[in-house]
């Protein structure tokens, strides 16, 4: 249920203003009235589902803080983060672990008036570069000037900054419509700069700027599938491959129909990720997936705050490297290589070969058991539950949240404490899991989580190897087990090469990729059809990171959408 509770700062708009081009539904006079139609026949990838399987529903997708930020520097060419400006928290995340996934959200009026002074902000400092060039010459060049500035210019900003703002063109043709309501708002405010001031409130304060929907041509039964139109598509892919609005070049794309084929669509692709803006993808990979966008608050009394800061740095060079190269995504896991500056090498007990010692410089890890990010210190410590002890059941979970997409139920009430007499002396985690996991109310996701969490006890929780338990007698660790999809794990090594190899990782990867894409969670039959299709097409041996995005912008979950009931 979405809850929006229109007071407040929505006063300002207009009665009215807010209506049903918000929903998922569309009108004689929205976006779909002036917007190219897709074409359905472009989506047909994983066709091992089958010719026309679901491609699901996607709710109303709220803006993310980044994504609100880097919306409105692209639409009013400013470097200002316009959250800072009006101090607001967008939605939390949703069940995916991405920020983009605002399944659950509420808007209060306090939330709104957030946006508003967010908006009111951005448009003062708009105007303040007037005669300066810059920003108010890109947005408002034709009224540079002029005196009085003529109607035109006023239909000229409205027309191309509502099209940016809104991602879709403005429907106009008749009285009411959104081009008259808008110009209508600019020339009741006062003066040209009063009523540009007026108008960037309200394009950014309407629901069409807040939030990244998907409307039907009609009204639909629900489960009825349409084909997403042009500027929706070029939405989507611009907020997956770079958390912002579209482009010009991708703007021009869907208003000349360019986007309703394989070929084209794929061309897109690639020139987004070449693009400095795919550094995104990267940020998303590394906060949202890899999970270590709360390292900097994880209290550790024996490790200095520039060493976690270098963890950090670690896994954004790895994933950076991968993304912008274009290689595997299954790098990320396999890496036999990272970047390391002196504090990095020393944690790890490697030479440091760079004359710079807070320099990062490629490493070659191909002599020791370290493979990809999930051996780097920024996991190990974010997923170790502990800065003085591992907790496998911690690692176990973020591995099969994120890694293996084990579905692990929450744990069940007043679980009954371990009874430490049936424990030896000096017992080790797994000795304690063994006993725990013997309940049968816990047994049923201690078997899954447990083996994941074990097979990297070889780490401690600042990501060093270890080979005995300091803590615990120097009692030698036992990494082996046996996963929940059957594999012997021999140890910790062995769970590296099974986490840099497996098709039960690989499936779980083109999953995430498509949660992402899709901001929701892939639950669905068929959604779980397209991942492992995806997987096995666009993590093949050989394959590109280009290779997985198309996979997933070609599957007909990208391009299509379920729709409501009427």
């Amino acid at each position: 249920m979405y809850v929006i509770i229109l007071g407040g700062a929505l006063a300002h708009c207009g009665s009215g203003y807010f209506d049903g081009r918000s929903t998922r539904k569309s009108d004689p006079h929205g976006a779909n009235a002036v917007s190219p139609a897709g074409n359905s026949a472009a989506f047909q990838n994983a066709i091992a589902c089958g010719a026309s399987y679901s491609p699901g529903h996607a709710a109303l997708h709220l803006l993310s803080t980044e994504e609100y930020n880097r919306t409105t520097a692209d639409l009013l060419f400013t470097s200002s983060k316009a959250s800072d400006l009006a101090i607001f928290e967008a939605a939390p995340k949703g069940i995916t672990g991405f920020a983009t996934d605002t399944g659950n959200f509420a808007m209060t009026d306090l939330t709104v008036r957030k946006y508003w002074d967010a908006a009111t902000a951005l448009a003062d400092e708009l105007l303040r570069s007037n005669g300066q060039g810059g920003a108010y010459a890109q947005v408002a060049g034709c009224a540079i000037g002029q005196n009085p500035v003529p109607q035109s210019c006023y239909q000229k900003v409205v027309l191309s900054l509502g099209q940016r703002a809104w991602r879709r063109p403005i429907a106009a043709g008749s009285d009411g419509d959104e081009s008259s309501r808008l110009l209508a708002i600019m020339n009741g405010a006062g003066s040209f700069d009063d009523g540009l001031k007026a108008l960037i409130q309200a394009l950014l304060i309407s629901p069409n700027f807040l939030f990244v929907s998907v409307t039907s041509p009609q009204s639909t039964t629900a489960g009825a599938s349409f084909t997403l139109d042009q500027f929706q598509l070029a939405s989507r892919l611009s907020y997956y491959l770079w958390g912002s609005m579209p482009d010009n070049e991708l703007f021009s794309a869907a208003a000349d129909g360019k986007l309703a084929d394989a070929a084209s669509i794929g061309a897109q692709v690639d020139r987004m990720l070449a693009n400095p803006r795919a550094a995104h993808l990267a940020n998303t990979i590394v906060n949202d997936w890899v999970g270590i966008d709360n390292l900097s608050n994880i209290v550790t009394p024996s490790l200095a705050n520039s060493v976690k800061d270098s963890m950090a740095q670690e896994t954004q060079h790895l994933i950076q490297d991968i993304v912008s190269s274009n290689s595997s995504l299954m790098t990320m896991t396999s890496a036999a290589y990272s970047f390391l500056n002196k504090e990095l090498a020393d944690l790890y007990s490697l030479p440091f070969p760079g004359s710079d010692p807070k320099a990062f410089v490629k490493v070659d890890l191909s002599s020791t058991p370290r493979r990809g990010v999930l051996s780097q210190a920024a996991f190990l410590l974010a997923s170790a539950g502990s800065t003085s002890e591992t907790r496998p059941v911690k690692r176990g979970h973020a591995l099969a949240s994120n890694w293996t997409c084990s579905d692990v139920a929450p744990p069940p009430p007043n679980v009954p404490a371990i009874n430490s007499a049936a424990l030896p002396p000096n017992s080790t985690p797994k000795q304690v899991l063994a006993v725990h996991g013997s309940n049968p109310s816990c047994a049923s996701c201690h078997r899954v989580l447990d083996p994941l969490g074990i097979g990297m006890e070889s780490f401690d929780s600042y990501g060093r190897w270890r080979t005995t338990y300091a803590a615990i007698a120097n009692v030698p660790i036992d990494a082996s087990g046996t996963l929940a999809d059957g594999t012997a794990i021999s140890g910790t090594a062995d769970m590296i090469k099974y986490l840099a190899s497996s098709q039960t990782v690989k499936t779980c990867v083109a999953r995430k990729m498509m949660e992402m894409a899709l901001s929701r969670v892939a639950n669905a039959t068929d959604d779980l059809c397209v991942a492992k299709s995806t997987g096995a097409s666009g993590l093949a041996d050989g394959s590109k990171f280009s290779d997985l995005v198309k996979a997933v912008v070609l599957s007909r979950q990208f391009g299509l959408q379920n729709g409501d009931a009427p």
